[in-house]
């Protein structure tokens, strides 16, 4: 009770951090969230913990059980930086950067994922895959793998979410001029293959109004851009059955994007024209 009217977080004993030293995430994961602080033995037993490396104790899975939950909290970024300040984020990875840049970036993803919030209801985002995006912002690929090695993540989403920084970032490099240049067919096929995390992330990151515009664009109307044309009507124009539908239905989707067909009758027209064009039809 007293520890509550106070703001203040003590624990029980001692040796309590010596026994769990998952703890120390929680008290720092508590003290931001509540707005409480630290009481003043409580402090100097976790930089004790940090000084005698209790912390590089903790399994991986555990780890990353507690950094989901900070990922998770309204403004994870400022538990990452009182978790920075007292030495703690090497027990995490010793390849995570936590400084005022990066303390900027969370702020505007968080701006970023209210907006989306407000907006797409019906879409949720997970926030520890989002939040995750810029943790491992400033590593290089084989540290993103080791990363994910030590937090005892299994094989198959470690490789996953390898490819898909891999991704993320062959993408933003394309972005990197800004989208001005590049059609919008090729931003919706770039767009398509990204989880919502990820072009959450790239729209905090950029500093291009053309490349928010662009993402924020596809995340609105993606739906609308479904073709109207199926298997079944290059089947009865006489199209023969093959790998050849796939690429055909690509070429009336880039069509329905960068020349706005807005009907069934448009795309027929376009399919047709394309179709005599290849030597398909006559």
């Amino acid at each position: 009770q007293r520890d509550i009217k106070e703001k203040t977080i003590r624990v029980l004993h001692s040796l309590s951090f010596v026994e769990d030293p998952t703890r120390v995430f929680r008290a720092i994961r508590f003290e931001k969230r509540f707005g409480f602080k630290i009481g003043k033995q409580t402090l100097s037993l976790i930089k004790n913990a940090v000084k005698l490396n209790f912390l590089s104790r903790i399994r991986g899975k555990r780890i990353w059980s507690e950094l989901a939950l900070i990922l998770k909290e309204e403004a994870p970024e400022a538990i990452l930086a009182r978790l920075e300040e007292l030495d703690l984020l090497r027990f995490i990875s010793p390849d995570i950067v936590f400084n005022k840049e990066k303390e900027k970036l969370f702020g505007q993803m968080h701006a970023v994922y209210q907006w989306h919030e407000f907006l797409y209801q019906g879409k949720s985002v997970d926030k520890v895959q989002f939040y995750i995006l810029a943790i491992v912002d400033n590593m290089k690929l084989p540290d993103v793998a080791k990363f994910a090695a030590g937090m005892e993540i299994s094989e198959r989403f470690r490789k996953r979410a390898v490819e898909n920084v891999e991704h993320l970032r062959l993408t933003m490099a394309r972005f990197s001029q800004g989208a001005a240049g590049i059609k919008k067919s090729e931003i919706y096929r770039m767009l398509d293959s990204l989880s919502r995390e990820a072009m959450l992330f790239i729209m905090a990151r950029t500093r291009s109004d053309e490349v928010k515009k662009a993402i924020s664009g596809y995340i609105t109307h993606h739906n609308v851009y479904k073709p109207f044309t199926t298997g079944e009507d290059l089947k009865r124009l006489g199209v023969p059955e093959g790998p050849l539908y796939k690429e055909i239905l690509e070429k009336v989707k880039e069509a329905k994007i960068d020349l706005d067909l807005k009907t069934k009758e448009a795309e027929s027209h376009f399919l047709e024209a394309y179709l005599v064009e290849r030597g398909i039809l006559t």
